[in-house]
């Protein structure tokens, strides 16, 4: 009788697990390709927050069955200073509140979701299968993508048609597409800008599969190959070059040769025949700064409110730039906090690529894609978009999670190597 309870307790755990696993790979199918419908359950239950509710709903269930608490200083072991400024920033995003508006109340809750989101893979992706497995996850989702994109590319399918015309950028809803333009991909979203901006966050981290041990290193490398083909038919210079600076910074400290090559697509990327006639938008981008440093200089403390940029700024729907974005809207404090995340988020993968072994591809991939973010941020703001700022905020706590796992492998690791000495 003792044995077939443990034995229904351990099938109950490990449904728990695998149904809370199910979950965050939902909620990335989700976030990257609207996987379910768009729906509302009572007021403020979307789609999103059902699944990051049930999901959680698991996590504590399944602490209940192995009647066990949280462990929190082992959750977040070597990144407390990544949570205090982030929960600064959400506390400042709050206080905001009060010079906001109604949509100032709709975009906190969106961010707050998004940070229980990062929460979630913390306490959920605790081995190194599971960080295994939501790779592979990230990796699906940004093959549907890019095969959607490339799709799109060929049988001009957009709900808008950006296109390089005559050198220039242009957009329509024109029932025909003018002689000799090129339509610019926007894959599930809504402009090829944030599908770049997704592209260059994903892109590095399902790379590092291929050094992954049994990892199908042939599909791997095809399915990268495909998303590369769907970053180049974005036509996103701001995303391309950010994303090249971020690999010569990484990768090419002792090889000189292929930094040059690298700078030399960077050049390429901005003074190719199809960018040249694009390069005045860059004036549009500085009368976006220009609004949001005057909004800043006006209310330094708390902003606009959260989502108010575009009532002042009538032109634009962003700064143009998530920095002064977020400090346009929610004070100069929120937009130096959330710099500061990005900056600590880079410092910590730099670390964890220091740690040698297979953590070293891992590592140098987050630091990739924290990096071209950041870069690609002071061009353009594709955070504004839930898709962007979403795979954001999981990936950084995929990167939380991934170094208390490797932290604990390699303790193993030595203690094993002392023990038998």
């Amino acid at each position: 009788m003792e044995n077939r309870n443990i034995a229904k307790q351990f099938m109950l755990e490990k449904a728990l697990d695998g149904l809370g696993l199910a979950c965050l790979s939902l909620l990335i199918f989700q976030v990257s390709i609207n996987f379910l419908p768009y729906f509302v359950v009572w007021k403020y239950i979307t789609t999103t927050r059902l699944i990051l509710l049930f999901g959680f709903i698991c996590l504590i269930l399944l602490h209940v069955v192995k009647k066990q608490q949280p462990n929190w200083n082992s959750a977040i072991r070597g990144s407390k200073i990544l949570l205090v400024l982030i929960a600064l920033l959400l506390a400042w995003y709050a206080i905001s509140l009060f010079e906001g508006s109604a949509i100032s109340f709709s975009s906190f809750r969106l961010q707050l979701e998004q940070i229980l989101a990062f929460l979630f893979v913390i306490l959920r992706v605790d081995s190194e299968e599971k960080f295994s497995t939501v790779v592979f996850v990230f990796l699906v989702a940004v093959s549907v993508v890019a095969l959607h994109s490339i799709k799109q590319f060929f049988e001009y399918d957009n709900t808008h048609y950006f296109l390089i015309w005559r050198g220039a950028w242009t957009v329509t809803e024109a029932l025909e597409i003018p002689k000799g333009a090129i339509v610019r991909v926007v894959g599930y979203f809504n402009n090829p800008n944030v599908l770049a901006a997704y592209l260059i966050l994903l892109i590095p981290l399902v790379t590092s599969l291929m050094k992954r041990p049994h990892a199908p290193t042939g599909t791997v490398c095809l399915l990268v190959a495909l998303a590369s083909v769907a970053l180049l038919l974005t036509f996103s210079r701001s995303s391309m070059i950010a994303l090249l600076i971020a690999l010569g910074v990484t990768l090419t400290r002792k090889k000189p040769l292929v930094f040059i090559f690298l700078a030399i697509l960077v050049v390429v990327t901005l003074l190719n025949p199809l960018s040249i006639g694009r390069l005045a938008t860059g004036y549009a981008r500085l009368s976006a700064w220009s609004i949001a440093i005057e909004i800043i200089l006006k209310k330094p403390l708390f902003g606009v409110g959260l989502g108010n940029f575009r009532t002042y700024a009538v032109n634009f729907w962003h700064a143009h730039n998530l920095f002064l974005h977020v400090a346009a809207e929610a004070g100069l404090i929120a937009g130096i906090l959330l710099l500061a995340i990005a900056i600590l988020a880079i410092k910590q993968a730099i670390e964890l690529s220091r740690w040698g072994g297979s953590t070293r591809s891992i590592g140098q991939a987050f630091a990739v894609a924290f990096i071209a973010f950041s870069i690609a941020s002071l061009m353009d703001n594709t955070y504004n978009t839930t898709a962007v700022s979403y795979t954001f905020w999981l990936l950084l706590g995929l990167l939380v999670s991934a170094r208390r796992i490797f932290e604990n492998r390699q303790y193993q690791s030595v203690r094993y190597r002392f023990e038998t000495v």
